[in-house]
């Protein structure tokens, strides 16, 4: 993707009506396939939206707020919500699929495995108390359940980052961090990255969970969940900073000053840009 600059809005589309005294609103990223932005809201409603008018194609309505990223599996589009509900929609119809109830709210994206063997797809999605779920993604049925202690995928609230294996469910490795891990963990050629509440950003082995290096110079936590391009890790924080740090040493490449904290995280696009919204109200 190259993008030309200076950005000018092609469309605008208005998911709610912001209520008195509520802060968030529209919490879950925007994603795009086959020329369709899907979108999950605070208000129950899932969206899908013709990327060229920003016109609603279909809508479904949930019994809670959507605050994790979707996902496709195939032609189907996957979202938790906060009713604790896994809803699976055909992506061009939106006509619901199966749903599958967990044993708590879900506030994290789903991530969809592909069994190399078999070619199956399993969708891997946690919720916000106890569980890691495996479900198959055709059928919606549990697989298999596990149990990370405390809140998701990976990073947990317990301060502690989780491997299972994907087939099984079976922990492999956990790693205390120290603090809480609030958003998704990130990888590449064998390392996780992830940024935390203890104001530090990580990288581990995949294989065995030893640190590789800690990047953190201010008491300030980390909310967003770090990208990943060109061998550097992007993070943003509630310090008001845009860091770029080197992937193999864990040392400050760059970094941008916001007017204001940052929860987003940040878009790599096609290795010349990087994007991210900011609490100032500004893109």
């Amino acid at each position: 993707m190259v993008l030309k600059y200076p950005l000018k809005p092609a469309w605008q589309f208005k998911t709610m009506e912001k209520s008195k005294g509520q802060v968030e609103m529209l919490v879950s990223s925007a994603v795009v396939r086959g020329e369709k932005v899907y979108v999950g809201c605070k208000d129950r409603k899932f969206y899908c939206i013709d990327l060229a008018t920003g016109n609603a194609i279909w809508k479904e309505v949930a019994q809670g707020a959507f605050d994790g990223v979707a996902v496709f599996a195939g032609d189907l589009v996957v979202a938790g919500g906060q009713d604790a509900f896994v809803y699976v929609w055909n992506a061009e119809t939106g006509k619901e699929v199966w749903s599958f109830e967990s044993d708590d709210e879900i506030h994290a994206a789903a991530n969809v495995w592909t069994d190399p063997d078999s070619k199956s797809q399993h969708i891997i999605i946690g919720s916000y108390v106890h569980n890691l779920y495996s479900l198959d993604a055709k059928t919606g049925k549990k697989e298999w359940s596990a149990e990370t202690g405390n809140n998701m995928v990976f990073g947990a609230c317990d301060n502690t980052v989780y491997i299972h294996d994907a087939r099984t469910g079976r922990k492999q490795t956990e790693i205390d961090v120290g603090a809480p891990v609030g958003n998704n963990v990130v990888a590449a050629d064998g390392i996780i990255y992830f940024a935390h509440y203890g104001n530090r950003v990580g990288a581990y082995s995949i294989a065995g969970g030893q640190l590789v290096w800690e990047y953190g110079e201010r008491e300030f936590e980390f909310y967003a969940a770090p990208s990943i391009c060109e061998r550097t890790v992007f993070v943003v924080g509630r310090d008001k900073r845009f860091l770029a740090i080197d992937c193999d040493s864990g040392k400050l490449k760059w970094e941008f000053r916001a007017r204001d904290c940052i929860d987003s995280s940040a878009l790599a696009c096609g290795g010349k840009s990087v994007i991210f919204g900011c609490d100032d109200g500004y893109i």
